[in-house]
């Protein structure tokens, strides 16, 4: 394994372990915090796996969307990325 996908793995597993502080951070309080799937309480239709190995896993019900850990992370608590301030000089795009 290379270092670069051994930091990945480590990085994974600290979101992961931390599945539940991410919950809250981007969705607020859970509907009940027990069980194994965690659901949003301002919008049932987002979903968290909180035990086993799926855990971290979510998914977006309403929107058909989900991923791991790092997904959630860049959807939920980084949100949209936008590339408009970026200009590339014209020879880059040929």
């Amino acid at each position: 394994m290379t270092d670069r996908a051994a930091f990945k793995d480590a990085v994974r597993e600290a979101l992961i372990d931390r599945a539940e502080a991410l919950f809250t951070l981007a969705w607020g309080d859970p509907v009940r915090q027990s069980g194994r799937e965690w659901r949003a309480r301002a919008d049932d239709a987002q979903s968290m796996q909180m035990q086993g190995a799926d855990r971290g896993k979510w998914f977006d019900h309403k929107a058909g969307v989900g991923g791991d850990v790092f997904h959630f992370y860049g959807v939920n608590i980084l949100g949209p990325v936008s590339y408009t301030h970026l200009t590339l000089p014209t020879s880059d795009l040929v």
